[in-house]
């Protein structure tokens, strides 16, 4: 891959970096409210457990989302690497180079399409 494609790549994949981290940070924020901050309630009057639930379940949700993102974090750190190694833009699998339009999709790609497929298809 040449030099000016490393760098578009490069920028691109610092930029996602930054939104997952601000996303991160939204979600901890939100986990780390009690109820009452979450819903907006600073009264005292009980929550109804329904209302108790709903708070629970989206607070299972955003951890789910926090651990997603972390996994992402991951595989850009791991793509800027690959960047620096020079290798970025080769199947880990094959050594064949990812199509650019891959990379544009999913920058942090590791495999080619095939080898996505057939790692997913099980062969």
């Amino acid at each position: 891959m040449r030099k000016r494609e490393l760098e578009k790549f490069k920028k691109l994949l610092l930029k996602e970096r930054d939104n997952v981290v601000e996303e991160m940070r939204r979600e901890n924020e939100s986990l780390s409210k009690s109820q009452r901050e979450s819903a907006g309630d600073l009264s005292g009057y009980a929550f109804h457990m329904a209302d108790a639930g709903t708070d629970a379940s989206q607070r299972a949700f955003a951890g789910s989302m926090i651990t997603a993102d972390q996994k992402i974090l991951f595989e850009i750190d791991e793509a800027l690497m690959r960047i620096k190694d020079r290798v970025y833009g080769v199947c880990q699998k094959c050594r064949r180079s990812i199509t650019l339009e891959r990379l544009e999709i999913v920058s942090y790609a590791r495999l080619c399409r095939k080898c996505m497929n057939d790692t997913e298809e099980g062969t």
